[in-house]
């Protein structure tokens, strides 16, 4: 969500309601092949540092209508969306997503056929790669309303650089933080991260992180692929089976322990 233009995604209930509004299952069943799992953080389920006590998002259009009528947003014109109770304009959002990757584009195209159901509309955009990221990593132009994009944080120890997509623009975040968030106390601890010493004070931080993430959510996190790896079996051996399978973007050294049989 851009958080520094001036619409409705600004008011948190909007957005804890879209997020209501959305079938990750169905997304994961139909855009991703079934090849995903729903997730509620940054960080794996299968990592330490997760905190397993988010609040959870799962589809619910009830309590997403009733989160948008409780907040004063109804359909005052009886078009069938609703209508922001400040300019009377209707809540329709354009998400921008890139090309490059088809399974965003079908996911896109799914989500444009719930939100209606929450009386929310959205116009979707598709840009080709490069267009995309100059967008999406640059919030104050106001190009975008909402943007899909796709992250692959690595498991701990290795995807500290994951939490300085939240920082505020004016404490380091500039560029890496997409939706514009801007918590102090957020920024406070993604400093005190970068000088912890024991997996104690780690996890206090990190649980802190993802609780402020998830209440104010800044984003909406959908799902996370499966890898899908081939491997030989027959005649090597020594493959490790890590997040992610024996083979991905993050752990291709495990390769190192494969050998002849």
């Amino acid at each position: 969500f851009n958080l520094h233009k001036d619409t409705p995604l600004q008011n948190k209930d909007v957005r804890h309601a879209i997020a209501y509004g959305i079938d990750a299952q169905r997304i994961i069943d139909m855009a991703y092949m079934g090849n995903g799992v729903i997730c509620d953080s940054w960080a794996y389920a299968e990592d330490p540092l997760h905190n397993p006590d988010l609040p959870q998002y799962l589809y619910n259009p009830d309590k997403a209508n009733q989160i948008l009528d409780g907040a004063g947003y109804i359909d005052s014109d009886g078009d069938g969306i609703r209508n922001d109770p400040v300019t009377g304009k209707n809540l329709v959002f354009e998400m921008i997503v890139s090309s490059a990757t088809t399974s965003y584009v079908k996911a896109c195209t799914l989500i444009k056929e719930m939100l209606p159901i929450i009386g929310i509309d959205i116009d979707v955009l598709v840009l080709d790669p490069d267009t995309f990221s100059s967008t999406v990593y640059n919030p104050p132009a106001d190009a975008f309303d909402m943007a899909l994009r796709g992250e692959d944080p690595s498991p701990f120890p290795y995807g500290d650089w994951m939490w300085m997509e939240a920082q505020s623009w004016d404490s380091g975040g500039a560029w890496w933080n997409p939706s514009y968030y801007n918590n102090p106390r957020y920024d406070e601890l993604c400093a005190l991260l970068g000088t912890a010493t024991t997996m104690e004070e780690r996890k206090e931080y990190v649980y802190e992180m993802q609780q402020l993430l998830s209440e104010d959510l800044p984003e909406y996190y959908l799902a996370r692929s499966e890898y899908v790896s081939a491997v030989r079996n027959d005649k090597l051996e020594g493959w490790v089976n890590e997040v992610g399978g024996p083979i991905s973007w993050f752990n291709d050294w495990s390769i190192m322990k494969v050998h002849l049989k």
